[in-house]
């Protein structure tokens, strides 16, 4: 994956007006690319996956349970972004939920 041993979180917004985040989850991607997380949520919010300098938005419910992929990136582009040619992006799906 290129991830190995890094961290990845998962965020949300505090409020609408500051837009300050706050970690609600974090895990570290295991030798062979996996990850778990549990978090506490009492209603359906707006969150972000953050990898590196990579970060993509979904919304998640509470008891939610998610598999969610993250395509390789053998060239290690999680953790630097030229903004010429890079998107900031992170790519994934959500296989099951």
């Amino acid at each position: 994956m290129g991830a190995e041993n890094e961290n990845i979180r998962i965020v949300k917004y505090k409020d609408q007006i500051s837009y300050l985040e706050e970690t609600i989850g974090e895990a570290v991607i295991d030798s062979i690319g996996r990850f778990s997380m549990s978090f506490q949520l009492d209603e359906t919010s707006y969150t972000k996956i953050n990898l590196g300098f990579h970060n993509a938005g979904f919304y998640i419910e509470p008891d939610g349970i998610y598999e969610i992929f993250i395509p390789a990136d053998p060239e290690g582009s999680f953790f630097r972004l030229n903004p010429t040619y890079d998107s900031p992006y992170l790519n994934f799906e959500i296989i099951n939920s």
